[in-house]
């Protein structure tokens, strides 16, 4: 991919609201969206509108004969930084090279996702089709890359990608075209009676499963609000409850105890979870020097095209003492949630403490049953999509979720999404309405399900407006720090 233009471009994008977890807060849910990934805290702003904002990077590839692949990634705390900036950047090449591939074989991007993994589906299109988690058979092994370091910058190079197999008309009917999604009903600040308010409000409007906050006031609080919801929702609509890792051991086991007669689906992050230095889900390993080099030394139109901090921001130590929940995990966190897990009479669900696409294939024999699988941070498409198929095969519930991403992210999840055949799985992926700006118009949400282009690729390329807007942004709220 030698003769590929390649440009980086590091972007803000703004908030609707300041992300708050405290009870203490007056700001009503139609007002305050809270982030998919749990992150509740402020994350910088704009000085021009004081909006909070989260940075992340775009990577553009085109192609010699004027193609475009677009990857979008984002850090877990929402914030760049020198220790995290190379590893967010090698996520946002390797989706770019997926929507070039993907374009180049001429079909959307969820059939070539599908048709490069080394599974197959087992049965028939309407039968995988009407499955809560789609069977899979086991994975065979892949021939290795070939070349040196100077034909392959990267393993995950665009020449490396597999190539897509044709398959037939009935085998192409198995990634869905529109995909369930849940959403949040409401800031983790809300009363009983607002909860209600807005869970009725969401079952009327089609989404299949709504997802609540708690953890962060009394308990007996999170009871009467989550009994509300359930009055409020009916039997028919799934209830999905995060705790951002807000309790303690003892705490998580008497708050699962008592949430068990509400028929929760899982509960996200019970166990608060260990930080480490990077605030980025990492791959137990350093960061591709090569790879970090070929996106960081190429031109980018808002001249920034080479890292330049040595430290974060100087706004972002508002993230001290309450960060906890942004930070990532370590193996530690897993082997914590486990034990819950096989104490808790609801199911546990993995988000911030899976730090790595090998913690995702730990699950299984872990006993944790949910996996929430955010490709935006995680990053390797292929390799997530190989190992989310495991998961599904392994009976683990897979949640595709948007990190609070832009459009152009949550686009690429959703197609993963659809790639794994997850039709009847309501996923996290209705947040563009939480983001004041955006790269792209937002996919269409309509009865509680979010629609992909049929176009090869992703279907939907960031506008140049919006681009330049929100790289002027992110110049304006993260200065160079010497």
């Amino acid at each position: 991919m030698k003769d590929t233009d390649c440009r980086q471009y590091r972007f803000a994008v703004p908030l609707r609201q300041l992300l708050r977890g405290s009870p203490n807060s007056s700001t009503q849910a139609e007002s305050l969206p809270q982030a998919e990934d749990g992150e509740a805290s402020l994350l910088g702003s704009s000085a021009e509108n004081n909006l909070p904002i989260r940075q992340g990077l775009l990577v553009r590839l085109r192609s010699p004969d004027g193609l475009e692949g677009w990857g979008q990634a984002m850090p877990h705390s929402g914030v760049l930084t020198a220790a995290n900036e190379a590893e967010v950047a090698e996520v946002a090449l390797d989706a770019a090279r997926s929507d070039l591939a993907s374009q180049q074989a001429g079909m959307p991007l969820c059939d070539w996702l599908r048709q490069t993994s080394s599974y197959e589906p087992s049965g028939d299109a309407e039968e995988i089709s009407s499955r809560q988690i789609p069977a899979v058979s086991q994975p065979t092994a892949s021939a290795p890359p070939s070349g040196d370091a100077e034909t392959i910058p990267s393993r995950q190079s665009a020449q490396v990608l597999p190539e897509a197999t044709p398959v037939s008309s009935e085998a192409a009917r198995i990634s869905p075209r529109a995909i369930p999604v849940n959403t949040l009903i409401s800031g983790a600040a809300q009363a009983a009676e607002d909860v209600a308010r807005s869970g009725k409000l969401a079952a009327d409007s089609g989404f299949p499963a709504v997802k609540l906050k708690v953890g962060n006031r009394e308990l007996e609080d999170d009871i009467a609000r989550v009994r509300a919801l359930r009055e409020a929702v009916g039997s028919e609509i799934a209830i999905r409850l995060d705790a951002n890792g807000a309790w303690s051991h003892s705490e998580a086991l008497q708050a699962l105890r008592s949430l068990m007669p509400f028929d929760i689906e899982y509960v996200e992050e019970p166990l608060a979870v260990v930080a480490n230095s990077n605030n980025l889900a990492t791959s137990g390993k350093p960061a591709d020097t090569r790879l970090a080099s070929e996106t960081a030394n190429v031109p980018s139109s808002n001249s920034l095209a080479t890292p330049s901090h040595t430290s974060p921001p100087a706004w972002s130590a508002t993230l001290a003492g309450a960060s906890a929940s942004n930070n990532l995990a370590t193996s530690a966190d897993l082997a914590a949630l486990a034990d819950i897990a096989a104490r808790s009479p609801i199911p546990v669900a993995a988000d911030e403490s899976l730090s790595s696409v090998a913690d995702l294939s730990r699950l299984p024999r872990l006993g944790i049953s949910v996996a929430v699988v955010k490709p935006a941070v995680l990053g390797n498409l292929c390799e997530l999509f190989a190992t989310s198929q495991m998961l599904l095969d392994e009976g683990v519930k897979v949640i595709v979720s948007s990190a609070l991403d832009t459009s152009i992210g949550i686009a690429c999840a959703a197609h993963f999404a659809a790639a794994l055949g997850l039709s009847h799985t309501p996923c996290g992926l209705a947040t563009a309405q939480w983001l004041a700006d955006d790269l792209a118009e937002p996919l269409k949400i309509a009865d509680g399900r979010i629609s992909l282009p049929r176009t090869p690729g992703l279907g939907i390329t960031p506008e140049p407006a919006a681009l330049e807007r929100l790289c002027s942004l992110f110049e304006e709220t993260a200065p160079d720090v010497t």
